[in-house]
């Protein structure tokens, strides 16, 4: 498994293809014993982004990969990931 770095700094259309994306969000803003701070994220209008809102930006890479897959013609189980 390759180590792309910092997950908000990732662009989809710019990385190799895969079939899976996986990933785990930090729980602290999410436990009843945390912050409850909730998926708060920047892109998503809110002020900050959490730790758990983490998993908006996988969201978004995968919404990047397919799109740039669509523009290039590729459709079905070419679309990544699949």
């Amino acid at each position: 498994m390759k180590h792309l770095g910092d997950i908000t700094k990732i662009n989809g259309a710019e990385i190799p293809v895969v079939d899976v994306i996986t990933g785990g969000s930090p729980c602290q803003d999410l436990s009843v014993a945390g912050k409850r701070a909730g998926l708060q994220h920047s892109d998503l209008g809110d002020e900050e982004t959490t730790r758990s809102g983490l998993f908006m930006d996988q969201l978004r890479i995968v919404k990047e990969m397919r799109e740039s897959d669509r523009r290039k013609g590729r459709h079905g189980v070419d679309v990544r990931p699949r």
